[in-house]
Protein backbone atom coordinates (compact mmCIF):
# COMPACT_ATOMS: atom_id res chain seq x y z
CA UNK A 1 0.00 0.00 0.00
CA UNK A 2 2.21 2.76 0.48
CA UNK A 3 4.90 1.34 -2.08
CA UNK A 4 1.50 2.01 -4.16
CA UNK A 5 1.12 5.72 -2.81
CA UNK A 6 4.56 6.70 -3.38
CA UNK A 7 4.80 5.47 -6.58
CA UNK A 8 1.42 7.81 -7.42
CA UNK A 9 2.98 10.38 -5.66
CA UNK A 10 6.17 9.89 -7.79
CA UNK A 11 4.36 9.75 -11.22
CA UNK A 12 1.83 12.96 -10.43
CA UNK A 13 4.86 15.32 -9.41
CA UNK A 14 6.51 14.14 -12.54
CA UNK A 15 3.72 14.79 -14.74
CA UNK A 16 3.62 18.20 -12.96
CA UNK A 17 7.13 18.60 -13.81
CA UNK A 18 6.58 17.85 -17.32
CA UNK A 19 3.51 20.31 -17.08
CA UNK A 20 5.10 22.39 -16.06
CA UNK A 21 8.34 22.47 -18.35
CA UNK A 22 6.19 22.57 -21.18
CA UNK A 23 4.33 25.50 -20.47
CA UNK A 24 7.82 27.64 -19.30
CA UNK A 25 9.31 26.54 -22.84
CA UNK A 26 6.30 27.56 -24.40
CA UNK A 27 6.36 31.18 -22.85
CA UNK A 28 9.79 31.49 -23.65
CA UNK A 29 9.42 30.46 -27.35
CA UNK A 30 6.44 33.33 -27.01
CA UNK A 31 8.41 35.93 -25.76
CA UNK A 32 11.09 35.45 -28.35
CA UNK A 33 9.01 35.35 -31.16
CA UNK A 34 7.15 38.49 -29.60
CA UNK A 35 10.88 40.45 -29.45
CA UNK A 36 11.20 39.06 -33.32
CA UNK A 37 8.09 41.13 -33.82
CA UNK A 38 8.67 44.33 -31.93
CA UNK A 39 12.52 43.86 -33.62
CA UNK A 40 10.56 44.06 -37.37
CA UNK A 41 8.61 46.44 -36.04
CA UNK A 42 11.48 48.66 -35.31
CA UNK A 43 11.40 52.40 -33.34
CA UNK A 44 8.28 53.52 -34.08
CA UNK A 45 5.87 50.57 -34.81
CA UNK A 46 2.09 50.73 -33.97
CA UNK A 47 2.76 49.62 -30.23
CA UNK A 48 4.99 52.62 -29.52
CA UNK A 49 2.61 55.05 -31.60
CA UNK A 50 -0.43 53.75 -29.87
CA UNK A 51 1.00 54.03 -26.40
CA UNK A 52 2.35 57.28 -27.37
CA UNK A 53 -1.36 58.29 -28.05
CA UNK A 54 -2.88 56.76 -25.13
CA UNK A 55 -0.54 58.46 -22.86
CA UNK A 56 -0.32 61.81 -24.45
CA UNK A 57 -3.48 63.45 -22.44
CA UNK A 58 -2.50 62.12 -19.01
CA UNK A 59 1.19 63.49 -19.94
CA UNK A 60 -0.52 67.11 -20.88
CA UNK A 61 -2.49 67.07 -17.97
CA UNK A 62 0.70 66.14 -15.79
CA UNK A 63 2.31 69.50 -17.03
CA UNK A 64 -0.34 71.66 -17.10
CA UNK A 65 -0.30 71.01 -13.48
CA UNK A 66 3.39 71.49 -12.73
CA UNK A 67 3.29 74.87 -15.01
CA UNK A 68 0.03 75.99 -12.82
CA UNK A 69 1.80 75.19 -9.67
CA UNK A 70 5.39 76.11 -10.34
CA UNK A 71 6.60 79.73 -8.51
CA UNK A 72 9.41 80.36 -11.00
CA UNK A 73 6.50 80.91 -13.89
CA UNK A 74 4.81 84.52 -11.85
CA UNK A 75 3.29 85.19 -14.92
CA UNK A 76 1.33 81.91 -15.46
CA UNK A 77 0.16 82.38 -11.66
Amino acid sequence: MVDADKQIQITTTQTVGSVANTALGGLQNADNQNAAIRMKEGTWGPTIIMMSIILAPFVWHEWQVVLDSCRWLPGLN
